[in-house]
């Protein structure tokens, strides 16, 4: 079924909350066991989360792991920019990513899936400057309000919860932001 980014691309550029909230359900899931194996993706975007189909449903699924490491273990270090690169992708990577990316816990993570739902549920990103790395360094995170799109207020308190600039206020594992969002959705 191709990815989440193909997905809004063919539904007009962002997802209805009816789809964006399920499928980032799903791949919050592939991202807590990928936790609990001790393992941190680092890269974690729309375009990295694949969709099947099962019994007539869209499945979310986690890919790309080709940055992953063991949050235990050290890992690469460093920044290029631009998508793809080789620490994650700006548009959706955390500050203590681009600060310390060897040291990158399940919380940067979170941010991530995060800032998936954030570009899902209105197109945009969560960095709006012409510099993201500014962005990312000052962490200038545009509130989901200011895109205009209509989101329940709960619903955008969990996203902003979820891309606080600093890691210590966010939801500190992916099953927390789920159960946030599951809450949200009720």
């Amino acid at each position: 079924g191709g990815s989440v980014a193909g997905l809004m691309e063919r539904r007009g550029g962002r997802l209805p909350i009816a789809e964006a909230v399920p499928l980032t359900l799903q791949a919050l899931d592939g991202v807590s066991y990928a936790h609990s194996r001790g393992i941190v993706h680092r890269d974690l975007k729309p375009d990295n989360i694949l969709i099947a189909e099962r019994d007539g449903k869209a499945e979310a699924k986690v890919t790309d792991f080709g940055l992953a490491k063991n949050f235990v273990a050290a890992g690469l270090s460093g920044y290029t920019s631009g998508s793809d690169s080789g620490a994650g992708t700006a548009e959706f990577m955390p500050r203590e990513q681009l600060l310390q990316f060897r040291d990158t816990k399940p919380v940067s993570d979170v941010f991530s899936m995060g800032a998936s739902l954030y570009n899902m549920l209105t197109g945009a990103f969560v960095y709006d400057g012409p510099d993201h790395l500014e962005d990312i360094l000052s962490g200038r995170i545009v509130p989901l309000a200011d895109r205009r799109v209509p989101v329940p207020a709960l619903l955008a308190e969990v996203v902003a919860h979820a891309t606080a600039p600093e890691a210590r206020d966010r939801f500190q594992t992916a099953a927390e932001f789920k159960a946030a969002l599951l809450h949200a959705a009720a």
